[in-house]
C-alpha cells in the first residue's frame, strides 16, 4: 500500500526538532495563516490549467536531502489546492503565510520556531511536478540552510488500496 504523503518535502525528524517541530507533533497543520496570500517571489507555472491527476506518484529527492518513495496523492486533497494538505511531514509550530498549487504553479511560505523559514516554488502538469525548496533556520545562534529539489511522476492510478 502507498504512504499518503505529498510532495512537500520529506523533513527528517531530527531536523525538525532542530527547528522546533518533531515527530510527537500533529502531522495535519492547523494552522494556515492567510493562505493563498501574495509573496514576493511568485509560483512559476507551467501553463497547465488543471489539477494533478490522482494516483500513485514516484518521488524523488535530491540535494542536501535524498529520498525516494511513492506516495498516493488523494482527489479531495489536491481539489484543495494546497500544497500541506497533503503533508504528514508539516509540523504543527510551523505557519503557512502562503500556500497554492493553482494554474501550473507551486508556491509555499512557511516561518516557525529559531527564525525559520520555508520557501518553495515549482511546476505541476497532469501527470508531473517538481519543486525546489529552502528551509533556513537558527540553532544556537548560527545560520542553516537546506535546499532540496522534489520531482514526481505519476505511476497508476490504482494506490493500492484494495
Amino acid at each position: 500500500m502507498a504512504n499518503y504523503r505529498s510532495f512537500f518535502p520529506l523533513l527528517p525528524a531530527a531536523l525538525l526538532a532542530a527547528c522546533g517541530g518533531g515527530a510527537d507533533k500533529a502531522e495535519k497543520p492547523g494552522n494556515v495563516a492567510g493562505a493563498g496570500a501574495e509573496s514576493t517571489a511568485p509560483a512559476a507555472s507551467s501553463g497547465y490549467a488543471g489539477q494533478l491527476t490522482p494516483g500513485l506518484y514516484k518521488i524523488q529527492q535530491t540535494g542536501a536531502m535524498t529520498k525516494d518513495d511513492t506516495v498516493c496523492l488523494k482527489a479531495e486533497d489536491i481539489a484543495t489546492g494546497k500544497v500541506i494538505v497533503m503533508s504528514e511531514s508539516f509540523p504543527e509550530d510551523w505557519t503557512a503565510t502562503t500556500d497554492r498549487m493553482a494554474d501550473g504553479g507551486i508556491q509555499l511560505d512557511a516561518t516557525g520556531p529559531n527564525d525559520g523559514h520555508i520557501e518553495m516554488r515549482g511546476t505541476y502538469t497532469a501527470k508531473s511536478f517538481e519543486a525546489a525548496w529552502k528551509m533556513k533556520y537558527s540553532v544556537n545562534g548560527a545560520s542553516n540552510t537546506v535546499d532540496s529539489t522534489v520531482k514526481g511522476e505519476f505511476v497508476s492510478e490504482d494506490c493500492g488500496e484494495g
